[in-house]
């Protein structure tokens, strides 16, 4: 979960520039519960400012990218962002530690 968000920082945002930095966080929310937590810092100068969100795919698409939302979608429970366009943005998602390892992924 953390190194999809991370990735999709890299990617999307001016932390995949040169010395581009990223936060990352992964707290404990009771036993069973993990808060995933990637900041990054904002818009690459020169480029539209975007904000996350998922890229429908039909079945067998194979074309690239736009997966990595669609998996953390499928394995959190709950995902969100915070922010303003243009500006570092916070991904969050929450993870239950004792689901079903295949819990979401049949779609």
């Amino acid at each position: 979960m953390a190194g999809e968000l991370a990735t999709n920082a890299v990617v999307h945002t001016a932390t995949g520039e040169k010395h581009g930095r990223m936060g990352a966080s992964v707290e404990l929310l009771g036993e069973h519960t993990a808060l995933v937590c990637v900041v990054d810092q904002g818009a690459r100068a020169g480029r539209s400012p975007s904000l996350p969100h998922l890229v429908n795919r039909e079945a067998g698409d194979v074309g690239p990218g736009g997966r990595g939302l669609w998996l953390v979608d499928r394995i959190a429970d709950y995902w969100w962002w915070e922010g303003q366009r243009g500006f570092p943005l916070a991904i969050r998602a929450i993870i239950r530690l004792d689901r079903d390892p295949c819990h979401g992924l049949d779609a």
